[in-house]
């Protein structure tokens, strides 16, 4: 058996025609019909293409991916960031079989699915390791009905509507507080903080990183109702900023460009000294997504 990272210096030599995949390419064709039968790839969450000429040292029936979505719902790189962004209350794995990329990716027939529900405040972290296990326990049983025979595979239905799964963006991380929600803005963290921190913009145009954010329930009376509009909450001890349908986001750790990660406090009296504070307390800037293309 042969395992390889998707990350790893091997891989980038294996993908091609250097030595290690030229062996094994030799190795596996050498094989007779019979006994090639017996040999399957199988990636899991891999974030690569394989080649054609990889693919081709398999059956068809003997290429297979563990994805971690209900396909065809959320085909791409990122299934598990969106299917918390977009508020999903179920989701789960499908093992299909690896087709070309002419063919579509991750549109082969499905083995085998396996559903989970999907709790509220989901974490990125949690639902990822959720559906590995998940993921590990349905390969090995679509293996073993492949070996006596049962398994049968099921073409993906054809929906247009279908949710895609693209990779996640520097402009996925953007937060826009007259559009967003405070549940929205919470979502958003839950679902990429671990690649990318959520992120909002100061008048000055410095990006502020917006860390351990929370819904508050019980607002401080004199916080505006602008949306963007934010104030120190010694109570709670955070920056507290008004969100698109009056909802209130708590965030305790701020992180602004080119300085240290700081406690809210801390931040706040930096920005008073700046004169970003007025009587109104500071605003963010709702739109400024065109500062990172």
């Amino acid at each position: 058996m042969d395992i390889f990272s998707a990350s790893q210096a091997t891989w980038r030599v294996f993908k091609g025609s250097g030595t290690p995949h030229t062996a094994y390419q030799a190795r596996v064709q050498a094989l007779d019909s019979e006994i090639r039968q017996e040999h399957v790839v199988i990636t899991a969450s891999f974030g690569r293409i394989l080649s054609s000429v990889m693919l081709d040292s398999f059956l068809p029936n003997r290429r297979l991916n563990v994805h971690p979505s209900l396909l065809p719902a959320y085909r791409g790189p990122a299934p598990i960031q969106h299917t918390i962004l977009n508020d999903e209350k179920e989701t789960g794995v499908s093992v299909i079989e690896m087709t070309k990329w002419k063919d579509g990716i991750d549109a082969g027939a499905v083995w085998g699915t396996a559903r989970v529900p999907l709790h509220e405040k989901a974490m990125f972290p949690e639902l990822r390791d959720t559906l590995a296990y998940l993921g590990g326990r349905l390969l090995v049983s679509v293996l073993r009905d492949m070996r006596a025979g049962r398994a049968i595979p099921q073409a993906q239905a054809l929906l247009e509507s279908a949710p895609r799964a693209p990779t996640i963006t520097a402009l996925d991380s953007c937060v826009n507080f007259s559009t967003m929600s405070a549940e929205d803005v919470l979502r958003r963290h839950c679902a990429i903080s671990h690649q990318r921190s959520i992120i909002t913009c100061l008048p000055t145009l410095k990006i502020v990183q917006l860390h351990a954010p929370s819904i508050l329930d019980t607002p401080p009376e004199d916080l505006s109702h602008l949306p963007g509009t934010a104030t120190f909450q010694k109570s709670t001890r955070s920056l507290v900023i008004r969100c698109s349908d009056g909802s209130v986001l708590s965030v305790p750790l701020i992180k602004q460009q080119d300085k240290a990660m700081m406690e809210a406090r801390e931040w706040w009296n930096g920005a008073k000294g700046l004169g970003l504070v007025g009587d109104d307390g500071l605003r963010f800037l709702n739109e400024f997504d065109y500062l990172l293309q």
